[in-house]
């Protein structure tokens, strides 16, 4: 009897006992996309155990990079911008080795190509750049007054102008149909892959500010080398790849196969949460979809770093990079790689749609198209969230049922939206912890 009262005055109380086996446990992050991945990362950085669980082979969700008879494709031409804060602050130019695009494109106007340099950013080449028939030098005045107000303008005040969209705003500045029509639509329509008209400003706002104030990147081995850095710092027990979660609670999942993984909180980073029964008012229901398509060059179209676009309102095709001409490691040695942006979504077969693509880039490039391999196509229907006027910023992150979601659906469509989301939930989740 003694012994028993003994035990009842020293046993752990029950609120202590269960506060720390709940802690025992790691924060489970479903989705090893760059939201789900930074979040981890926040959270280990301050001592809290994490496990990421990715249904697929490998990390980086939408940002992921395939080889491919020894070229590295991108899922989808993407770049990463330098002024970034969050790519500042957590990625390595030294590790990653990127390569740097030029600043402005090549047109093509439906008879010729011709370089249009950025005037400001490359002043050696400002007369070609400043008399370049695609705009007047008004168009080119205004748009550098933009980009110049813009860049000073703190980062998380760059989405607080009022709610229109992008072409409305080009308009109101005064650029001319013909700059519109011939370069920035093509090069925005590239990067939003929505046409201005369905753009919001706000998003414009932000990324015009950020190429203001730094270059569009690729790494050295792709885009996908993002998220396998990030990763670096995770060791094998805290990644698991090739798990798919069936179930989610706030203190386990339960995979598939019916394996259950106890968690002292749970972390959904996946583009649709309505798969884990998640369904969340914040996060865009619809996305934007593109198709790129990858050739094999025994020379680049064109010589140098630039972005080719179709300055003409005709055609499939929206914009050419020569990824192997921007940086190395992305092709074999002797050969260039070549990466085709379509406008939209088309109900052509592959090799029709490749035979289509060919027969109008011969227009742009000559003879020379016709001895390109085809490599892959990827037809990336969810691409980008997409954000109804009046919705960006997103909150950043949502809680139901005490999970925690966090991805660029919740704030804003990028490197930089999906970095800060998941930031914000590891700050989440310890602010959880500590209540």
């Amino acid at each position: 009897m003694v012994s028993w009262w003994v035990f009842q005055m020293f046993k752990p109380s029950r609120l202590w006992y269960t506060e720390t086996m709940e802690k025992s446990h790691p924060v489970i992050v479903v989705g090893a996309g760059v939201a789900g991945l930074c979040c981890a990362l926040d959270l280990k950085r301050e001592g809290v155990s994490v496990l990421v669980v990715e249904k697929s082979d490998a990390v980086g969700g939408r940002v992921r990079t395939d080889e491919v008879n020894g070229f590295r494709l991108d899922r989808g031409f993407q770049v990463w911008l330098e002024a970034y804060p969050e790519c500042t602050k957590r990625l390595s130019e030294e590790a990653l080795k990127p390569g740097a695009f030029a600043s402005g494109a090549i047109l093509f106007d439906g008879t010729q190509l011709r370089r249009f340099p950025d005037p400001f950013r490359h002043p050696s080449l400002a007369f070609e750049g400043i008399f370049h028939p695609v705009g007047s030098l008004k168009d080119k005045l205004l748009m550098q007054k933009l980009r110049s107000t813009l860049a000073k303008i703190p980062v998380d005040h760059l989405f607080a102008g009022e709610e229109k969209t992008t072409l409305d705003l080009w308009k109101e500045v005064g650029i001319s149909d013909r700059m519109i029509d011939g370069f920035l639509t093509p090069f925005f329509r590239g990067i939003f892959l929505a046409e201005p008209d369905q753009v919001s400003r706000r998003m414009f706002d932000f990324v015009y500010a950020m190429f203001g104030k730094g270059r569009a990147m690729l790494p050295k081995f792709g885009i996908g080398a993002i998220p396998e850095f990030l990763t670096s710092e995770l060791s094998d027990q805290e990644l698991r790849l090739n798990t798919e979660i069936g179930k989610v609670e706030s203190t386990r999942v339960v995979t598939s196969e019916g394996e259950e993984i106890a968690a002292s909180a749970v972390v959904i980073a996946v583009d649709d949460p309505v798969q884990l029964g998640y369904q969340v008012d914040k996060v865009p229901t619809e996305s934007r979809s593109v198709i790129c398509l990858y050739f094999d060059a025994s020379k680049p179209p064109v010589e140098g770093p630039w972005l080719v676009l179709n300055g003409t309102k005709g055609g499939l095709v929206n914009q050419i990079s020569v990824n192997s001409s921007v940086v190395e490691g992305v092709a074999p040695e002797g050969r260039h790689l070549i990466a085709v942006s379509l406008k939209a979504d088309s109900d052509l077969e592959t090799t029709a749609r490749v035979r289509s693509v060919t027969n109008e880039l011969h227009q742009w490039f000559g003879t020379q198209v016709e001895g390109w391999k085809f490599l892959k196509e990827y037809r990336i229907k969810h691409a980008l969230p997409a954000f109804a006027p009046g919705q960006l910023p997103g909150p950043g992150i949502a809680e139901e049922g005490g999970v925690v979601l966090c991805g660029d659906g919740l704030r804003h469509p990028s490197l930089q939206g999906a970095m800060e989301s998941g930031s914000m939930a590891a700050k989440r989740i310890l602010e959880k912890r500590e209540s």
